[in-house]
């Protein structure tokens, strides 16, 4: 069997969109005013609280709104463990659970130890699931959200049931957890830079996609660019892309649908045996944010199976119909083992009767190329299909290299 062997084992000027409308920028969750641990408002640098005992006057955890009378600090340790370096013992896989916080506790902070002493290390927002590591603390529970690990109130969490490992092909979906997350959509898209600047990732949007293994850039520090192509229909230049692609000895991912390769699977099967990625971009190309949990699940594990028993080949790359998107889709995705891909790079190419011609194509791609830059292509482009060539070439000539995304 073909394995994807690039992969290891989850408004605007000069708005990307493609088919979508940008939402508005988020409400800000972070705030460390004063020593509550739950907060909703936007942080500055963690502090740490003092080392004093305790004070005469209780330390609230909690904002007033849902100030919880029986918190009372914690004496503060002999020395402090370090925020980069926290005394955890190891848990073995299996043995954490998935957890919310409860309704209307805003943001709550995770601590490098049990007690107020103790750095703080960051917050978990409102909304996202979290796992609870240790439990046997009924007052401090030692959490993970994200790469960050530390130690919680555990007045303000709500647990769930064992957490569901991401799972493989076959995986289901913890509908326990994705009912306490947000289902709104949202519509994909940042401001385009110039000059080789990095376009910014809101910060609420950049830990959602840090949580959930969705993807719009990919290391910045790195010249590697890459070049994906959304393939909803064959419009006769595919094959010419795949032929530069050879030509340049250049790799590429290709996002299919099923009517895509129901209709082309000669093509698909070229692109997989001449080593490039191809992804998941549903079976219907439907708003994944409107379907059910089970029409969900077989958006995109119909597609993965076709592929698997057809090529045998295995599918781990999802994007999105449209680029639209929520909390709860990314988190499903994830469980269902796939990661989702997005970019930070498109323009209006999918229209083949307003096509704007290669010059234009070429100097739009190289205005606004930098490093880790997610390109997104449509294969239906003639623009894009005759300004492939000196794209490639010219983005070698500046330094960028065409790789296969490796999230």
């Amino acid at each position: 069997m073909k394995k994807n062997t690039a992969i290891p084992a989850i408004v605007l000027s000069a708005l990307l969109l493609v088919g979508c409308t940008a939402a508005p920028s988020p409400t800000p969750i972070y705030s460390f005013t004063a020593t509550p641990e739950i907060t909703d408002t936007p942080a500055p640098t963690p502090t740490v609280e003092p080392t004093a005992g305790p004070a005469s006057t209780p330390t609230p955890e909690i904002t007033a709104a849902a100030a919880d009378p029986t918190a009372t600090p914690t004496s503060a340790p002999t020395a402090s463990p370090s925020p980069t370096a926290p005394p955890f013992v190891t848990v073995s896989a299996g043995q954490s659970r998935t957890a919310l916080l409860k309704p209307g506790t805003g943001s709550l902070r995770i601590r490098a130890g049990k007690g107020t002493s103790f750095a703080i290390l960051g917050s978990i927002p409102e909304g996202d699931a979290f796992d609870v590591l240790d439990a046997g603390d009924p007052d401090w529970y030692r959490v993970q959200y994200c790469d960050l690990i530390g130690y919680a109130s555990a007045d303000y969490i709500k647990l769930g049931g064992p957490s569901t490992p991401i799972p493989t092909y076959n995986g289901v979906l913890d509908t326990a957890v994705l009912d306490g997350l947000d289902n709104t959509a949202q519509g994909w898209g940042i401001p385009m830079e110039t000059g080789g600047k990095i376009p910014v990732v809101p910060s609420r949007t950049a830990r959602l996609f840090k949580a959930y293994g969705a993807f719009c850039q990919m290391d910045t520090t790195s010249p590697r660019v890459y070049l994906t192509f959304d393939c909803g229909y064959e419009a006769g230049y595919t094959g010419r892309i795949l032929d530069t692609l050879k030509e340049k000895n250049c790799k590429a991912v290709f996002f299919i649908t099923h009517d895509y390769f129901k209709s082309n699977a000669a093509l698909v099967r070229r692109m997989i045996d001449e080593g490039h990625i191809v992804g998941n971009h549903s079976w219907t190309h439907p708003n994944m944010t409107k379907l059910s949990y089970r029409q969900f699940t077989d958006e995109i594990v119909k597609l993965n199976d076709l592929i698997r028993e057809t090529c045998g080949y295995e599918m781990t790359y999802f994007r999105p119909p449209e680029g639209v998107f929520s909390p709860r889709s990314l988190a499903a995705t994830q469980m269902l083992g796939m990661k989702t891909i997005l970019w930070d790079f498109a323009y209006q190419d999918w229209d083949r009767s307003k096509q704007p011609g290669a010059d234009y194509a070429y100097d739009k791609v190289m205005k606004h190329i930098h490093n880790g830059s997610i390109l997104l292509l449509h294969a239906v482009s003639s623009s894009n299909t005759e300004a492939l060539p000196r794209i490639i070439d010219a983005m070698r000539s500046a330094g960028y290299e065409p790789s296969l995304l490796d999230a």
